[in-house]
């Protein structure tokens, strides 16, 4: 694979034909946790996941209005439909304090990208709710489209999670089909060509994939029950550590230090924190209002952003944690009861991006006041945004 490599921190956090330049991976022990809820891979359906009906094969056009609820992620899931955890809490104390200001890396070579600097790479997934085939847009942060990076007639289904490169300046983005059983991440240049494709462990049960890349250059993956590393240069994914028993997989992001965040929607409701060494710990819960947490973005200054819910009236919100560990409201009220966010990213300014997929399906933009306005809806075309990048490298740089 073209240096599937670089130093994007903030991605969407999202979150995918067989073709050559097919790239062995690793196998790994079976791990539980194959589904999206939480389970051990039962989860089927056009797309790979299980809709609001609770129809596991995808649904009907009904659906398309719906949330997802995979047993948590709209806040009204029981703890049994993402597989109860028992009487054991699988996470440890909350984590400690950041210290010390993180590295300052290099800044990248100009013309790096056939993207065009500041615009918006949106994956948009129609498939979740039985509303046609995923496709990929590159958006003006004005709300114009500048082009189809992978259009609909691809017949992709299970679209998920969504990556640039910066240094090959190529589109990563990942499928879990179940119905075909594919599960794999493929790599696009900018004019939405096919360059290669890594498929996940084929012992495994099969599962959604989350993605994210470290500051120095390594593609990170979760997958299964468990995050894969790829160092920059390398064509082979291999297997770092397992998720700690019971929870499930929202989406990944690292900040500069290394430390790889991840959100467990389905079971645990919480934000934990893998240092580099493997070592993990709970940045915040339910007791600090997080409520089915999913997407994910981490800015320069070490602030983790996290969507999700209102406990009380299930409207969607965004919380930050600074360094520290507090958590606070960043924005209240940005989409009604019967949506949900997923995609979140930054661009160089620090300026929030988010996609609301239900009723009134919408690319918005975060301002620092919490306030929010539609940047694209359904007037441009989306159907279900699922995320989003920006094509920048939100990170200081010398």
């Amino acid at each position: 694979m073209t240096a599937l490599r670089a130093l994007f921190l903030c991605v969407g956090p999202l979150l995918l034909l067989a073709c050559s330049g097919t790239i062995a991976v690793n196998d790994h022990e079976p791990l539980q946790d194959a589904g999206l809820d939480g389970s051990d891979g039962d989860d089927a359906g056009d797309a790979g996941f299980v809709d609001a009906g609770g129809d596991v094969d995808g649904g009907d056009e009904g659906d398309a209005d719906e949330i997802v609820d995979a047993g948590g992620v709209d806040g009204f899931g029981d703890a049994e439909d993402a597989g109860a955890l028992g009487d054991e809490d699988p996470l440890p104390d909350r984590c400690p304090p950041l210290s010390e200001n993180p590295p300052v890396h290099a800044c990248l070579a100009a013309g790096w990208t056939d993207f065009t600097l500041g615009n918006l790479l949106v994956l948009d997934s129609p498939s979740m709710a039985s509303a046609g085939m995923d496709f990929v847009l590159e958006i003006t942060p004005e709300g114009v489209v500048a082009q189809t990076v992978v259009p609909q007639s691809n017949n992709i289904l299970g679209a998920r999670d969504l990556l640039l490169d910066p240094l090959s300046g190529n589109l990563l983005y990942s499928v879990s089909d179940w119905t075909g059983q594919i599960f794999e991440i493929r790599e696009v240049d900018a004019n939405g060509t096919l360059l290669n494709t890594l498929e996940m462990p084929t012992t495994t049960n099969g599962g959604n994939i989350a993605m994210a890349f470290d500051h120095l250059g390594a593609l990170h993956v979760a997958y299964d029950g468990a995050v894969y590393k790829m160092p920059a240069g390398d064509s082979t994914l291999a297997w770092w550590l397992d998720f700690p028993e019971g929870v499930g997989l929202g989406e990944i992001d690292l900040d500069r230090r290394g430390n790889l965040y991840l959100t467990d929607p389905f079971t645990t409701e919480s934000v934990i924190r893998f240092a580099p060494d493997g070592s993990h710990c709970t940045l915040a819960g339910p007791e600090e209002g997080l409520a089915s947490p999913y997407g994910l973005c981490i800015t320069p200054n070490d602030e983790v952003y996290v969507t999700g819910f209102d406990p009380e009236s299930h409207d969607c919100q965004i919380r930050k944690i600074d360094p520290t560990g507090t958590v606070s409201l960043a924005a209240d009220d940005v989409a009604a009861a019967g949506s949900s966010i997923r995609g979140l990213d930054t661009d160089a300014t620090g300026q929030l991006y988010a996609t609301v997929e239900g009723p009134q399906s919408a690319l918005l933009k975060i301002h620092a006041d919490g306030s929010h306005e539609v940047v694209a809806s359904e007037a441009q075309g989306l159907v279900r945004p699922a995320n989003v990048v920006s094509v920048s490298t939100p990170y200081p740089c010398e």
